[in-house]
């Protein structure tokens, strides 16, 4: 992993959704997992609310994932965020904000 953060955890944090029941849940914490490819940009980040702070029982859902890919050399080319949104880069060779071109909708 060359030392990077793949797994975080802030505790003592209440977060109150509602199930699909539309009961209200609490958690006491959130876990973030962080993905990463072999030139070690960050591919996909995912964050959940759980009771539990041992990563190794946390339901990570890949549609609550924010995803990044990138060309060949590494240069960003395409994000996409947990909601569906995405953008891709017009010039990967310049990274301004113009050469971003915003698109909504599904993948």
């Amino acid at each position: 992993d060359m030392g990077r953060v793949t797994y975080q955890v802030q505790t003592n944090v209440t977060v109150t959704n509602v199930s699909e029941s539309f009961a209200l849940n609490s958690r006491q914490h959130v876990a973030s997992k962080t993905t990463y490819d072999a030139l070690g940009n960050t591919i996909s980040t995912q964050k959940t609310a759980t009771n539990n702070t041992d990563i190794a029982y946390v339901d990570f859902k890949s549609e609550q994932a924010q995803r990044w890919k990138y060309d060949a050399v590494g240069r960003l080319i395409h994000t996409a965020d947990a909601q569906g949104d995405y953008s891709n880069v017009i010039n990967p060779s310049s990274m301004s904000l113009a050469a971003l071109k915003e698109y909504t909708g599904s993948h």
